[in-house]
């Protein structure tokens, strides 16, 4: 799909170099074992070796009619592992300062035994998002939402791991609809 991609966007009035670079080179890696030409490290431009991140991330954590997604701290963890063989470790690095160790959306299991819902991140812990908890696990049982900052000295919780909704029987996009979509 790369050769096929570079050669329809060089016919097409309007794309900028850039664009036709990414859309090149995204799947070439640090190594040079990556494809279609196996460049190297400095051979590889910034914004292919940036969208080669994202790529990757978007890949391991989508649905597909072949796959389930992966959740989004296994794929930070792929992508810090295969630094800087195949990655730019500082870009990756950069990443997931960006998105954080768990990125909004992300529903997480607490310490209390609790399901939140990450809303945001902090900037300065990335392991401390702000999150609306709403379901616990033991009881079997929704709760009233209720909006924690875990970067709060006074929380006494903190993220277990990050869980997957179907293992809870949590429409996910239900809740989000009625109580984080409602203004």
């Amino acid at each position: 799909h790369v050769e096929f991609s570079r050669d329809i966007l060089q016919q097409t009035e309007g794309i900028s170099p850039i664009s036709l670079d990414v859309a090149a080179n995204h799947h070439e890696r640090m190594d040079g074992r990556g494809y279609p030409a196996g460049l190297q490290q400095e051979q590889i431009s910034l914004h292919a070796r940036m969208i080669a991140i994202v790529d990757t991330y978007d890949a391991i954590t989508a649905q597909r009619v072949y796959k389930s997604g992966q959740s989004c701290v296994r794929a930070l963890k792929i992508l810090r592992s295969d630094s800087p063989a195949h990655f730019d470790l500082e870009l990756v690095k950069q990443f997931i300062a960006a998105i954080g160790m768990y990125p909004p959306g992300t529903l997480v299991l607490m310490d209390s035994e609790k399901l939140a819902l990450v809303l945001e991140n902090n900037p300065n812990s990335l392991t401390c998002p702000v999150v609306k908890v709403f379901y616990h696990t033991k009881r079997r049982c929704y709760l009233p939402p209720l909006t924690v900052d875990l970067a709060n000295p006074k929380c006494d919780d903190a993220i277990k791991s990050a869980v997957d909704a179907a293992d809870y029987g949590i429409d996910l996009k239900k809740f989000f609809n009625e109580f984080i979509m409602q203004v």
